[in-house]
């Protein structure tokens, strides 16, 4: 294991013993892979059913590291933000919470994680509320039907690395754009993107008019699931007006937050 990642991990236990309620009973019960999801509560008092240890760490990288905010901006109250698989809907329930006139639209095509987005949503009071929308649906760049492959935990499913043998299913699509034209989305303030590897179809083949009305994106990006790297991205990004920051991960080599921010919106060029 890599030094960096030796200090990631010790440096996340501190954090996770302040932010966790009853953190090492947490730990224990998830460990023992539960048959049904547990709850959780944040000190704050967020709660979550989660599955997993997995699922807890992505609620301490989102929630309590804030990482997707940490790389990027300050999120503001009445934004419209998209948040491009959700997965037990961590993002979207954090900042729903903290920003109570935020528009949320929320896409995760993973039934089991969908269902459990909606439980999570109920468990904290947010449920019923018209400014959050929640879809059981991929986003890619034509609308048709995807195949969404079972790799490794919920997390890690994709419709972009399909590897032999592994169980299919077949998940309904949505683009950017029909969203907006549905939902009558002028800008999308915040996409939060985390999608395993269909973050390049998504933008490697958006149109232009499409990266001209997002002002922000922070991103996951999976450089070993198609023949792209993040650098495509970045290089799509730029030729958009977009300023970009890269943070890889101290732990996968291959994965790493991206944040654009677009620059037209402040009157500016990177020209």
């Amino acid at each position: 294991m890599k030094l960096g990642a030796i200090r990631y991990y010790l440096s996340s236990i501190p954090l996770l013993l302040r932010g966790v309620r009853n953190p090492v009973r947490s730990i224990a019960v998830l460990a023992g892979s539960p048959a049904q999801p547990k709850e959780i509560q944040l000190k704050d008092g967020t709660r979550y059913f989660v599955r997993s240890l997995m699922d807890l760490w992505i609620i301490k990288e989102t929630c309590l590291d804030r990482g997707y905010e940490r790389i990027g901006v300050d999120l503001e109250d009445g934004w419209t933000i998209v948040d491009v698989g959700a997965g037990l809907g961590d993002f979207t329930i954090s900042v729903a919470r903290r920003f109570p006139r935020a528009r949320i639209f929320a896409f995760e095509p993973f039934a089991e994680s969908f269902e459990l987005m909606q439980r999570n949503l109920a468990l904290n009071g947010l449920g019923t509320q018209d400014r959050i929308h929640v879809f059981k649906e991929a986003v890619n760049s034509s609308g048709e039907p995807m195949v969404l492959s079972m790799l490794g935990e919920s997390v890690q499913h994709s419709t972009s690395n399909t590897a032999d043998g592994s169980r299919t299913v077949s998940v309904t699509a949505r683009t950017l754009e029909a969203l907006m034209e549905a939902h009558s989305i002028a800008v999308i303030d915040l996409l939060k993107v985390d999608c395993e590897g269909g973050e390049f179809d998504i933008f490697l083949n958006a149109r232009p008019q499409l990266f001209e009305s997002i002002r922000h994106v922070c991103m996951e990006y999976h450089d070993a699931h198609t023949r792209h790297t993040h650098a495509a991205l970045i290089e799509a990004f730029h030729v958009h007006d977009f300023a970009v920051c890269k943070f890889p991960s101290p732990v996968h080599g291959e994965i790493g937050l991206l944040y654009a921010r677009n620059l037209r919106f402040e009157g500016l060029s990177r020209v």
